[in-house]
């Protein structure tokens, strides 16, 4: 099975916001897990953040204190703020 991995990329060096780079850098993997294909695809700041997803980044604070982040799908999100 062919993967794709979308990485938000800042003047050739990997970026650390997906919703804040300049472009993405998308490569193609092959079965074993070899780099097939490799493309630049730019994108604006409202399509990253309006891109459907599946999993999304989630940062938690308590008390006005950081905790942690964590990808999650929505219904993860929903599980842990009912705890």
């Amino acid at each position: 099975m062919m993967k794709l991995i979308a990485i938000p990329t800042r003047d050739g060096m990997v970026d650390d916001h997906f919703g804040h780079c300049a472009y993405y850098t998308v490569v193609t993997l092959d079965e074993q897990n070899q780099v097939v294909k490799q493309e630049r695809l730019d994108s604006s700041k409202s399509e990253a953040q309006n891109a459907p997803t599946p999993i999304t980044t989630y940062a938690f604070f308590r008390d006005g204190e950081y905790l942690t982040n964590e990808q999650m799908n929505d219904k993860r999100f929903l599980k842990v703020i009912k705890c």
